[in-house]
């Protein structure tokens, strides 16, 4: 059997409100930026064979995939697939009975109106797959399947109505009743410029010696979440590592239905590159006020690039600093050879001081 090709099929991946990591994974599908980078599990018996053989040789590679919620809450209805968001598949790998699906996110996937996704997607289901549904009260079939063609009547938008479109109608389902809010990583722009940095290979590359934010836009798809007797939330948010300093608190209240939270931080200016980590997560607290869950979504690597032309230029006027007197008496007593050793010599620590190898003498 042949791996699925990139070109003209569509992967579908399921993750349902069974569990609430499942959920939570719908939540962090929709909070990344495009670019952002997750990953799901699958168990052997939810993955077709003819789809499962191919996931250690990276089969689904390439493969453009379609990520859905499936909604369970009503076992007198068969499940409800929502489209959430449009993805390309990274890579795969087993272990054991369990397969990882590594996917970068893109645009969001909207249906025309009238359109039945779980109706559309059953027509182009291969073979030896089914779709999720209910037999003798127990959910059956598979939540990964590769469809024989990409399906028609569904858009693949960038728009944030389309986001809120999505978040609305997640919003309005039972297994998200607990979800206080919906928030998506819109953008992180350098202050300065005003201009979008862009997330490539899952990491912002940023300039040293600089403040930058990140736009966060959060949506509650019922105004009475959190004001009328429900759950309430913060966005936890943070820049943490070597090369960045946090300029904002940790610890954003959401109060309104809908807005943006802009959270800034500072790269530092060090001599080699820097590594750092944007992280976003979610703290809820029931009505009681006696119940508080903390849910860490994803994080994202900050690459600081390093200064070393300037650190070079600093390091040859320490360097001339240092020889200089020595120059002076060369000059007078010779031989030459003994200040250009000398210059080198300087050289080298100015360099070393500049790259905190040693403190000044």
């Amino acid at each position: 059997m042949s791996p699925p090709n990139g070109q003209d099929k569509l992967v579908l991946m399921l993750s349902s409100g069974e569990r609430p990591r499942y959920r939570d994974d719908i939540i962090r599908v929709m909070a990344l930026p495009t670019g952002g980078r997750l990953q799901f599990r699958y168990r052997k018996k939810y993955v077709p064979d003819d789809v499962f053989c191919h996931l250690p040789d990276n089969g689904l590679s390439d493969c453009k995939a379609l990520i859905a919620y499936l909604d369970t809450s009503n076992q007198d209805r068969p499940p409800e697939i929502v489209p959430c968001r449009f993805a390309q598949v990274l890579d795969s790998e087993l272990e054991g009975e369990f397969a990882v699906i590594r996917f970068e996110v893109g645009d969001f996937a909207v249906t025309d109106q009238g359109v039945n996704p779980g109706s559309e997607a059953s027509k182009l289901m291969p073979q030896q797959a089914s779709l999720p549904h209910w037999e003798n009260g127990s959910l059956k079939g598979h939540f990964l399947v590769a469809l024989t063609r990409r399906l028609s009547g569904w858009q693949s938008l960038k728009d944030r109505r389309a986001w809120q479109a999505v978040v609305g109608n997640l919003g309005a389902r039972k297994d998200f009743r607990d979800c206080p809010f919906f928030y998506h990583l819109r953008t992180v722009i350098e202050e300065d410029a005003n201009t979008a940095v862009p997330l490539c290979e899952g990491k912002y590359v940023l300039k040293p010696d600089k403040i930058y934010r990140a736009d966060v836009v959060h949506y509650t798809a019922s105004t009475a979440t959190g004001q009328q007797g429900g759950p309430w939330g913060r966005l936890e948010a943070s820049a943490q590592g070597n090369g960045v300093q946090s300029l904002t608190t940790q610890h954003l209240a959401i109060d309104s239905p809908y807005d943006i939270k802009r959270v800034y931080f500072r790269t530092s200016g060090e001599a080699s590159k820097q590594y750092a980590l944007l992280s976003f997560g979610r703290r809820v607290t029931q009505p009681s006020g006696d119940q508080e869950t903390e849910h860490h979504d994803f994080e994202l690597v900050l690459e600081v690039k390093g200064t070393w032309g300037r650190a070079m230029l600093i390091a040859v006027l320490i360097g001339l600093s240092l020889a200089l007197p020595r120059w002076i008496e060369i000059f007078h007593a010779g031989p030459w050879v003994n200040a250009v050793a000398h210059s080198l010599g300087a050289l080298v620590a100015g360099s070393l001081v500049v790259f905190g190898l040693r403190k000044v003498p």
